[in-house]
């Protein structure tokens, strides 16, 4: 699975990611600043899922309909430290949990998830 982790994302969980092996791109450290709509263009055309704590995501996807990336992972949570996004997404791994074609949602009660379709619609 690639990643692209939006600015919100702290490095030190980039970082936590890339040291387990994870295949992931930092929007901080390669192109801040771009926007939700860059970033999401980005992401479909690398094949990534977008991890974010912005809720704009789901507006763009579901509402204004831009081509999905590969998945969003949005997560509805306070961190409590910065590598703790990391955790859950090494947590969300061992589970199986799919993330491609899928706009996820995490809080610390659960996930919910519904498909996107990904499809080359550009």
């Amino acid at each position: 699975m690639k990643l692209l982790a939006n600015e919100n994302i702290p490095l030190a969980t980039v970082k936590a990611l890339r040291e387990a092996g994870e295949d992931v791109l930092s929007v901080t450290e390669a192109s801040p600043g771009a926007s939700d709509e860059a970033i999401i263009r980005w992401a479909r055309r690398e094949g990534r899922v977008v991890v974010t704590f912005d809720r704009d995501y789901g507006e763009l996807v579901f509402n204004q309909r831009l081509p999905p990336p590969a998945g969003v992972l949005y997560m509805r949570f306070e961190p409590e430290s910065p590598t703790e996004p990391a955790a859950f997404i090494a947590r969300l791994k061992q589970e199986g949990v799919e993330l491609e074609g899928r706009f996820t949602m995490i809080n610390r009660d659960g996930i919910r998830q519904r498909f996107v379709r990904t499809g080359d619609t550009t």
